[in-house]
């Protein structure tokens, strides 16, 4: 059987992750270790895909109409290697797909088990381990990448500014880069005393207090709010999905990506952020406009919502995919930790301010006091409503980026063949 591998994705991971590892935790019953990687190598009689437990990489398979076999990282590469559109399947996460000549895929190992909750939490312990887990990330990341630039993209939160942190420590020659809308006020001004314009978000504001206090070189992101609408496909397409949330982050980590490359544009470059640490400790809200609500949560209990956000990680590629593009190599560095907070009771994430006594510690003393607390989302800004406010204002419903994404995944298809790619938040499986 020919295999064509189109996968990509940078890897990182404190375990050994190579197929044949992989393959024999899961046939002995066992989770595959956490981080961040999709892989796939023929075994014998069969290609073998992995694909890690969060579902941070994307990986999918097919095969093409001469009968070989097609993974890689993005649907619409398989579907120009000559992969129908209905034989595209997901990996899931946490699982390895066998594939063999002319037999339906077989699943090895079990689906990635709920992780237990603790029955007596203790923060110390939890934070104790999260710093050893990320030093170990970061001198890793340094030793593999050395003569890279590192980029951090610094909201002015809390989870990006514990990345700042170990980065400043950890990266030589680190930087951050942060993003605002501008207005005509902004200008030329833009290059000095970028904390104290009027017309950047406050999120720019914190981003650009951490970065001083860390000693970190930032980097500005501006743009137009009339930016916004060119950049809705080419996000949509980049981030393999047409859903509000994950398109809206995608944009501004379209301009984010763009702004990187032309900064640095001949080094190898790694990007970090402080992604994931939304869905483990379940802080995400809706947001209504005009009356109208988006980015609507499940009425269940904050437990259940959590299995939620995480289930969700699997489908949209709004951070690894984007980056990618613009060759910039994206890491997840949370997704390590993913035990860890995963055992967090319910019942504690319900407290109130729960996320910032958690993790505050983890920050470098001194900066707990110049993140922002009430942090406004990159995708929704400030008083505008950044992101989502331009697209609402623009009139930009369900239906136009339904159409943008048929038309960078497979423009001949039917769209409803091309929305089946995504099943209840999930890539379609096949199995």
């Amino acid at each position: 059987m020919n295999f064509v591998n189109l996968l990509d994705t940078p890897s990182l991971c404190l375990e050994p992750h190579g197929i044949s590892d992989l393959a024999r935790r899961a046939e002995t019953g066992q989770a595959l270790p956490l981080g961040q990687y999709a892989t796939a190598e023929r075994a014998g009689d069969n290609i073998l895909v992995a694909r890690d437990p969060l579902g941070c990489a994307k990986a999918f398979y097919g095969r093409s109409r001469d009968g070989g076999l097609v993974v890689g990282n993005r649907i619409a590469s398989l579907v120009g290697r000559g992969v129908p559109l209905a034989e595209v399947a997901s990996c899931p996460p946490g699982r390895i797909i066998a594939v063999g000549p002319g037999v339906r895929s077989r699943v090895l190992g079990a689906p990635a088990s709920q992780q237990a909750k603790v029955s007596a939490f203790d923060p110390d312990a939890l934070r104790s381990r999260a710093r050893e887990r990320l030093a170990a990330a970061f001198t890793t990341l340094a030793d593999r990448h050395r003569g890279a630039r590192f980029v951090v993209c610094l909201s002015g939160g809390s989870d990006s500014s514990i990345i700042a942190g170990f980065a400043a420590k950890h990266l030589p020659g680190a930087v951050c880069c942060s993003f605002s809308f501008r207005s005509p006020k902004t200008g030329a001004d833009v290059g000095r005393q970028l904390d104290q314009l009027d017309a950047v978000s406050d999120d720019f504001r914190a981003a650009s207090r951490v970065a001083q206090y860390l000693g970190l070189p930032l980097l500005p992101v501006m743009r137009s709010v009339e930016a916004v609408r060119d950049a809705l496909p080419l996000a949509i397409g980049l981030c393999q999905d047409w859903r509000d949330f994950n398109v809206h982050c995608a944009v501004v980590n379209l301009f984010l990506a763009q702004d990187i490359r032309a900064r640095f544009p001949g080094d190898d470059v790694v990007v970090l952020t402080g992604d994931l640490m939304n869905e483990y400790l379940c802080d995400y809200r809706e947001e209504t406009v005009d009356g109208q609500v988006y980015y609507r949560q499940p009425r269940v209990d904050i437990g259940r919502r959590r299995d939620f956000f995480i289930m969700g990680l699997d489908a949209g590629d709004r951070e690894i995919g984007v980056f990618g593009a613009y060759r910039l190599m994206l890491y997840q560095t949370y997704a390590l930790l993913a035990d860890l907070y995963l055992a967090i009771p319910a019942s504690e994430l319900e407290r109130a301010n729960f996320k910032h006594r958690l993790n505050d510690p983890l920050l470098p003393d001194g900066l707990p006091d110049l993140i922002t607390r009430q942090k406004t989302r990159a995708q929704v800004g400030g008083k505008d409503m950044g992101v989502l406010g331009v697209c609402h204002r623009l009139g930009v419903t369900s239906a136009h980026l339904q159409a943008w994404w048929k038309e960078a995944i497979a423009p001949a298809a039917d769209l409803r063949d091309v929305l089946d790619l995504i099943q209840v938040g999930k890539y379609r499986t096949l199995l």
